[in-house]
């Protein structure tokens, strides 16, 4: 599986260059506000599925970039389903590729928030939304 590499410069005051890159060498880069996080992991998860990786193997990649230290596991055996948790473990990821069901999960362990939830296949990708909300989980990681 490919590994992506995020990083992000401010050029002025609360202005960005964010970049996503592909071990293969392939990026993408936008400039633009805070918000821009959401836009490079969304285009690299395009880019990444354009290159012929699956959807969920995709989401895997580039959360898993954007996450880091998170703590991140792959289950090729059950489908290639993971799962992404904080060091903490208050907030979790969980991917059911059986049944292509993306799960994000804040709180504690007896009584969970779902900070978001959605279906996502070959015929019909994410969308930006996952992606703000991972933006918003890497925020939260610099405060």
């Amino acid at each position: 599986m490919n590994t992506w590499s995020i990083s992000s410069r401010e050029t002025s005051n609360l202005a960005f260059v964010t970049t996503a890159t592909r071990d293969t060498g392939n990026k993408v880069e936008r400039s633009g506000g805070e918000e821009i996080l959401a836009v490079v992991l969304h285009g690299a998860y395009e880019l990444e599925l354009s290159l012929g990786t699956i959807p969920g193997a995709a989401a895997y990649a580039i959360t898993k970039a954007a996450l880091r230290p998170w703590i991140c596991q792959y289950y090729e055996q059950y489908f290639g389903s993971w799962s992404v948790r904080s060091p903490d473990g208050s907030t979790r990821i969980d991917y059911d590729a059986r049944d292509f069901f993306l799960l994000i999960q804040g709180g504690s362990k007896t009584s969970p928030v779902v900070l978001w939830q959605g279906r996502f296949s070959a015929m019909q990708p994410l969308g930006i939304g996952y992606f703000q909300t991972i933006q918003d989980l890497f925020m939260e990681g610099l405060t």
